[in-house]
C-alpha cells in the first residue's frame, strides 16, 4: 500500500485545494486496531489512526506527483532518520512533512486497514462535504454511499 494509492481510494471524500483542517485531514486506521501514542506533552494520547493533511501549504503536489505528505505519526515511527523531517512549529506533536519514499516505508511498517480509512473518510464527508463541494455534488455521494439525504 502506498499514499498515492490510498488518496486515490479516498479522492472524492477530501478537499486536495482548501485550506481547512477538517476537510483535508485524512485518517489512516491500524489494520491491527492497537492505539499508539502521537504526543510528546502526555503519554495517554493514544490513537488507532494517524492523519495526512492535504490542501494549501500542507502537503505538496508537483505535476500530479506527491512531493511531501504532511502527517502526524506515531512516537514509534520517529526514528532518527525520520526526525530530520520533523515540523518544529508545533514540536509537542510528531507532525512531519516527509518525501514519499520515506511515508510509504512507514506504511509498510504500520499497515492501514484501507476499508476503514475509505469509511472514516465518507463519514468525514457526510458531516462537513457540503461546505466545500457543493451541495448537489454532497448530496449524490451521501445518498450513493449511505442511501440517505
Amino acid at each position: 500500500m502506498t499514499i498515492r494509492t490510498i488518496l486515490s481510494k479516498v479522492s472524492d471524500c477530501i478537499d486536495f485545494n482548501e485550506s481547512n483542517y477538517v476537510f483535508v485531514s485524512v485518517p489512516l486506521l491500524f489494520a491491527d486496531g492497537q492505539k499508539r501514542d502521537f504526543s510528546t506533552m502526555n503519554n495517554n494520547d493514544k490513537r488507532d489512526k494517524m492523519y495526512i493533511v492535504l490542501g494549501k501549504g500542507l502537503s505538496t503536489f508537483k505535476h500530479g506527483h506527491i512531493k511531501t505528505v504532511y502527517c502526524i505519526l506515531p512516537r514509534e515511527v520517529a526514528t532518527l532518520e525520520i526526525e530530520r523531517y520533523r515540523d518544529m512549529k508545533d514540536p509537542y506533536m510528531y507532525k512531519y512533512r516527509l518525501p514519499e519514499r520515506e511515508f510509504n516505508s512507514i506504511l509498510n511498517q504500520l499497515l492501514v486497514d484501507i476499508d476503514s480509512t475509505i469509511e472514516a473518510c465518507r463519514n468525514l464527508y457526510a458531516q462537513t462535504g457540503y461546505e466545500w463541494d457543493g451541495n448537489a455534488n454532497w448530496q449524490r455521494k451521501v445518498q450513493e454511499w449511505f442511501g440517505w439525504i
